[in-house]
């Protein structure tokens, strides 16, 4: 969260897997309640209504604006932030940074309708704290671009910092400035979006996005191993699985997981080389939920990339948008 007068600058970056802001991430998911009658660790109250986060994430779609999940989800993501920072209950005055893929950045109408979906005052209660907040503007930013402007470090930076080499960077944007091709790969949980930048500068050429998240892995991992064995395997346990962490799950299970999210990888390397991004000869940028199980994947293809790094900050993007919509207030 930043200050801005007497406004409160949030960024929210909601994505179909987790929302994250600067300081935390959850699952996409929520259940609304019959009352307030029982109480769990994330209750909110709007428009006489009560929800609960889950662990449940909503379904995968293309059009958040399509209902209100994602504006109730943006409220648990605001009534985070204000506890975090440890805001009084009241009113405030609040511009929320959002982001959309650069390739959607151009479609007609998309980011006036996401400016529209969360523009609006909001009334609430969360877990206790009642708070009337007025999102007097929302500045739509590029998505992943974004997160090269926080104030985080990807793995070579951290490696240059502990070798005492770094010389002034603070931001991933300051490394690939220095770069005469990069590519940036945000991999989320619908889809696999990537910049290509030229000394920092993004390429028009390359903006598109693969609906190829890492979402769709995971259903079809939970689908075949139900129509193989009969046996229900829930996101949390492929979670699980892949981060090498104690689970209760069939060895078969286990290795089919490691095994089809391996293919998964190699074919969205694939799919992305056919779209003509030079790899080779890049500096390619990991980030995103779905990056690190891909990271784990592609080190093994190291020959295949100039270098690979990785932003490992899943707030990165919720930070850079919070930087986005600074600048532009200060600016006017």
């Amino acid at each position: 969260m930043k200050r801005y007068n007497n406004m409160l600058i949030v960024g929210v970056d909601g994505g179909n897997f987790n929302t994250k802001t600067q300081t935390t991430c959850f699952t996409s998911g929520y259940k609304e309640l019959a009352g307030k009658e029982l109480q769990f660790e994330d209750m909110l109250e709007y428009g006489s209504r009560h929800f609960a986060l889950t662990s449940s994430r909503k379904p995968l779609r293309d059009d958040k604006t399509a209902n209100e999940d994602f504006f109730v989800l943006a409220l648990f993501a605001i009534g985070k932030e204000l506890t975090q920072h440890k805001i009084p209950p009241g009113s405030y005055n609040v511009v929320l940074g959002v982001g959309l893929p650069p390739g959607h950045l151009s479609v007609k109408n998309l980011k006036q309708q996401t400016q529209d979906y969360y523009q609006k005052q909001a009334d609430f209660t969360y877990n206790g704290n009642h708070y009337k907040i007025n999102i007097s503007r929302v500045i739509v930013c590029p998505q992943g671009y974004a997160a090269l402007l926080a104030p985080t470090k990807t793995d070579e930076m951290k490696s240059l910092a502990a070798q005492n080499s770094l010389s002034g960077e603070s931001s991933p944007i300051d490394i690939l400035t220095k770069e005469p091709l990069a590519i940036l790969l945000d991999i989320g949980g619908g889809t696999v979006d990537p910049i290509v930048l030229e000394n920092g500068v993004p390429n028009p050429d390359f903006h598109f996005s693969l609906s190829e998240g890492i979402i769709t892995a995971y259903n079809e991992i939970s689908a075949e191993i139900k129509a193989k064995y009969g046996r229900d395997v829930l996101e949390p346990v492929i979670n699980l699985v892949l981060e090498g962490k104690p689970a209760r799950v069939d060895d078969a299970d286990a290795r089919y997981i490691r095994e089809r999210i391996q293919r998964y990888a190699d074919d969205l390397l694939m799919k992305l080389t056919e779209q003509k991004l030079p790899f080779n000869n890049s500096y390619v940028l990991l980030m995103g939920g779905g990056s690190k199980v891909i990271r784990a994947c592609w080190d093994n293809s190291r020959h295949l990339f100039g270098k690979l790094d990785y932003i490992s900050d899943i707030r990165a993007n919720a930070a850079g948008y919070e930087e986005i919509a600074l600048r532009t207030l200060m600016r006017g």
